[in-house]
């Protein structure tokens, strides 16, 4: 996947899950659940090392992500566009409660894009309650737009529960 993605210089990721014949579903799960998440930068390909002695109690690990206003852009407005096409709902977003310089300029980015499309409905949410409230959903179609990591990790789990990881 990531050499196709470098091929095609791709910025956007959709995974969806959806009802597979045959395939109970956990929990009634039946809409379809897309995670639209980045195709690059953020954890993946993050610059990391480690100082102090190795193996001692006083050794630190250091990682610098990187993501960009038109990575943040592309992936929003993506969420809005194929959650507007498919009768979706915009629902996650990134913790940036925590992190309101680095995560919170994706949160920026669908605020802006949730103006574009007014007829969209959006309900952003922290990540890790993304996570809890997918395991309550019914049946309403999500969107979900993600940074790199959290998307990775989210689709996997998505796609479990309609029944099988294959879809990844």
């Amino acid at each position: 996947n990531a050499i196709l993605r470098e091929e095609i210089d791709a910025e956007v990721i959709l995974r969806t899950g959806r009802r597979i014949p045959g395939v109970r579903p956990i929990g009634g799960v039946f809409a379809p659940i897309s995670v639209v998440r980045m195709a690059r930068g953020d954890a993946y390909g993050a610059e990391d090392w480690r100082e102090g002695e190795p193996g001692s109690l006083g050794e630190i690990a250091y990682r610098t992500e990187v993501i960009n206003r038109q990575l943040c852009r592309d992936v929003a407005l993506f969420a809005f566009q194929h959650a507007r096409k498919s009768g979706a709902k915009v629902f996650g977003g990134p913790k940036f409660t925590v992190s309101p310089v680095y995560e919170g300029m994706l949160k920026e980015e669908m605020d802006k894009a949730a103006l574009l499309y007014p007829s969209v409905r959006y309900e952003p949410q922290l990540i890790d309650a993304t996570f809890a409230l997918l395991l309550a959903t019914t049946g309403e179609a999500l969107v979900i737009p993600s940074l790199n990591r959290d998307g990775d990790l989210l689709s996997y789990m998505v796609l479990q529960m309609f029944g099988s990881i294959a879809g990844a």
